[in-house]
């Protein structure tokens, strides 16, 4: 019996064992460490400094956030994820802002860092506004948009107002009892 391999039911497993390989070749990329991943390996190095990895992984154990010593070096050497725990626990041991972990060392306009999610690098001065709630990530022409926000001071935009009340934390103050919100969206 001869098979007709242009059928439908053909056609359909043909591009299902394709679907099949491409899910398998995302999922194996899943627990690689991307642009942002390696940014946060080279802070923790750096902050680390002189610090033996014993003494990281005792500190991080105290406030119940125990990675050991190999899991330490993985993180470091970009081999080893760090989910979002682990990185207010690196915060909290080093002393510093999660954001000093997210976004490069440096911040200058001359410099680029690769963010993940955005498909071209950026400057790390707008990387760190965009961290600080200060400015949107603008994709498609982001000099413009820092030479236009340079130029005008502070000077608040339709795009950056609306970034900037949707980044930003709401305020609650507590009057008579009460907890009230306040819609100004900066601390």
């Amino acid at each position: 019996m001869k098979c007709k391999i242009d059928t439908p039911e053909w056609n359909y497993i043909f591009h299902r064992f394709i679907r099949l390989i491409t899910m398998e070749k995302k999922q194996r990329q899943v627990n690689q460490v991307a642009e942002t991943g390696h940014t946060v390996a080279a802070n923790i190095k750096r902050l680390r400094g002189t610090m033996q990895y014993k003494q990281l992984a005792e500190k991080l154990a105290e406030i119940g956030r125990p990675i050991a010593e190999l899991g330490l070096r993985k993180i470091e050497s970009g081999e080893r994820k760090v989910d979002v725990d682990d990185l207010m626990a690196f915060a909290v041991v080093f002393e510093v802002s999660p954001l000093t972990l997210l976004l490069p060392e440096y911040a200058s306009k001359g410099l680029l860092t690769r963010i993940t999610g955005v498909g071209e690098p950026i400057s790390t001065w707008l990387a760190w506004a965009w961290g600080k709630c200060e400015l949107p990530l603008c994709f498609a022409d982001s000099e413009t948009m820092i030479k236009t926000m340079t130029a005008t001071e502070d000077s608040q935009i339709g795009e950056d107002t609306l970034f900037r009340y949707r980044a930003n934390p709401k305020h609650l103050e507590y009057k008579s009892g009460t907890f009230e919100s306040s819609d100004d969206g900066q601390l």
